[in-house]
């Protein structure tokens, strides 16, 4: 792949034509997930799915799969992986709350 020498736009761009080109790439979608996280500082659509990609890259792509399997409209992997991330306790309060807010986190064991 091309470098985009900090150029995380441009990384990003190289890495969906590649996954346009061949959708089973892996490492295109993690390439994008690490564009992605270089790039994604505060539009929440991005952090969101530069977190999916980061964590789940197979996941997005298993999905973009079912997605494109048939002709018709594609499928922007960006949008996709934005959409798959999962909802942190930030994002939706009081949803999957274990302790008080406000409370200190228990010492990793």
């Amino acid at each position: 792949m091309k470098r985009s020498d900090g150029d995380a736009a441009l990384a990003c761009r190289l890495c969906t034509d590649r996954i346009a080109d061949d959708p089973q790439d892996p490492e295109a979608w993690i390439g994008l997930g690490l564009a992605m996280r270089r790039g994604a500082h505060e539009a929440p659509p991005d952090i969101a799915a530069a977190r999916a990609l980061s964590h789940r890259p197979e996941l997005v792509r298993a999905v973009h799969a079912a997605l494109t399997a048939e002709p018709g409209p594609t499928v922007d992997p960006v949008a996709l992986a934005a959409w798959s991330a999962r909802p942190t306790d930030a994002e939706i309060p009081g949803l999957h709350r274990t302790r008080p807010e406000g409370s200190p986190a228990p010492p990793p064991t």
